[in-house]
């Protein structure tokens, strides 16, 4: 699978991360940077586990780090879209 469909597929798993960081960080206050390491994290794990059991197009180091990138500026994204629709209630705070 290259990289730019992998980033494409974060799409749909990013989501469910985010609100799995909503709902572990729920009573720690100013915790949005927090929140987007626990999400991009599960993705570096995702990454390692992939390459370590033969998934070729995520081994090299450089392509783990343009998908952990992505991840990054994927999940900014998806909580600005989240703060501007209150699906968080309050806003979540902007790491």
């Amino acid at each position: 699978m290259p990289p730019l469909q992998i980033a494409l597929f974060l799409l749909q798993v990013l989501p469910g991360l985010i609100l799995d960081a909503e709902s572990l960080f729920a009573k720690v206050p100013k915790s949005g940077t927090s929140k987007k390491a626990f999400v991009v994290d599960a993705v570096k794990r995702g990454l390692s586990v992939a390459a370590f059991f033969g998934a070729k197009d995520v081994q090299p180091t450089v392509v783990q780090d343009q998908i952990v990138v992505a991840a990054g500026e994927l999940t900014d994204a998806v909580v600005a879209g989240f703060n501007r629709a209150n699906l968080f209630g309050a806003a979540a705070p902007q790491a």
